[in-house]
């Protein structure tokens, strides 16, 4: 990062659709919603960096590590 950039706490509506590859609509019903979390400055609705992270981050599933027990059964089970 250079110097002079600055980190943005918060983006716009428009901006936070544009960092997840989905529509504004998309991000004005998730925060309708309460899925994520919006604030009015004015008019302007923004979006928390941090929680367009954690959005991301809640849904990705943890991955199941399956034991060899299972994993062999599964195989004899076919």
């Amino acid at each position: 990062m250079r110097p002079t950039e600055q980190v943005k706490l918060a983006v716009s509506v428009r901006d936070a659709a544009a960092m997840l590859g989905i529509s504004s609509r998309s991000i004005q019903n998730y925060v309708a919603a309460k899925i994520l979390p919006g604030r009015k400055i004015g008019r302007r609705t923004v979006i928390p960096v941090r929680a367009l992270e954690n959005f991301l981050r809640a849904d990705q599933p943890s991955p199941v590590v399956k034991s060899n027990r299972e994993a062999s059964s599964d195989v004899a089970g076919r």
